[in-house]
């Protein structure tokens, strides 16, 4: 149990799974979004920061309906209900399986597709049926992932990328240290919560890493204009649109 600013130190991925295991049997279906949003004490400020990303962000994906786009860290679903109408296909996947149940029971529509997947898995049959994939969303999962997981995450959104492959990437990043949350307990929360929050300039070290040759200049952006939305002193949700682009 420790709060650790400016230093590495790996997460226990038994507590991460334990936790959204946790959530999962506390979803509460008068406001789902609270599982995966949190704000447990506040679900209009859920409700609210889900709206106003889901409207920034869908302009930014450029669907047209023909698409197949890949959501690593679906959670409950909570971009599918938007997504499906404007693409081909949607394939959410989450290491948990009790959210993916919840994700299932939510939306049953023939385009929707939802599957047991960690974010290490993405050679998995589930995800590679579908592939290759030219829209993705990864939008607050790399907190929950220790640095060798990103850089498994990332070879594996290559690998299952097409030639033109546009990303959606939304995360909490620390605005001045590293800080990292290991079995931390949290009142709001009422549950222990491991995280890692980096810097920008960690985060993109990784994302170049395996990257950078598939993907030209980008930028880490607030997300919220209404900084009320934020509600954190050490961590602001920031996000970049990354386009892949393999040669021939």
């Amino acid at each position: 149990m420790a709060r650790i600013k400016g230093k590495k130190q790996s997460l226990n991925t038994q507590s991460v799974e334990a936790f959204f295991s946790d959530r999962a049997k506390r979803f509460n279906p008068e406001h789902p979004l609270t599982a995966v949003l949190y704000q447990d004490k506040n679900p209009a400020l859920a409700e609210e920061r889900d709206a106003y990303e889901k409207s920034f962000a869908l302009p930014l994906l450029n669907l047209t309906g023909r698409e197949t786009l890949l959501d690593i860290g679906c959670g409950i679903g909570r971009w599918a209900s938007l997504i499906h109408p404007h693409v081909k296909c949607y394939n959410g996947i989450d290491f948990s399986a009790g959210l993916i149940e919840i994700a299932k029971q939510q939306l049953q529509i023939p385009n929707v597709h939802f599957h047991v997947a960690g974010a290490e898995d993405l050679h998995f049959e589930s995800v590679t049926q579908f592939a290759p994939y030219n829209r993705m969303l990864i939008a607050g999962l790399m907190i929950y992932l220790n640095d060798d997981q990103i850089i498994k995450l990332l070879e594996g959104v290559l690998a299952v990328a097409d030639k033109d492959c546009l990303i959606y990437l939304r995360e909490p990043l620390a605005l001045e240290k590293r800080l990292t949350l290991d079995d931390f307990w949290s009142d709001e929360l009422s549950s222990s919560y491991s995280a890692i929050y980096r810097t920008e300039a960690e985060l993109k070290a990784l994302i170049d890493s395996v990257l950078s040759k598939h993907v030209a200049s980008y930028a880490f952006l607030p997300l919220y204009s209404d900084n009320k939305l934020n509600n954190r002193a050490e961590t602001k949700q920031f996000y970049s649109m990354i386009h892949i682009q393999k040669a021939s």
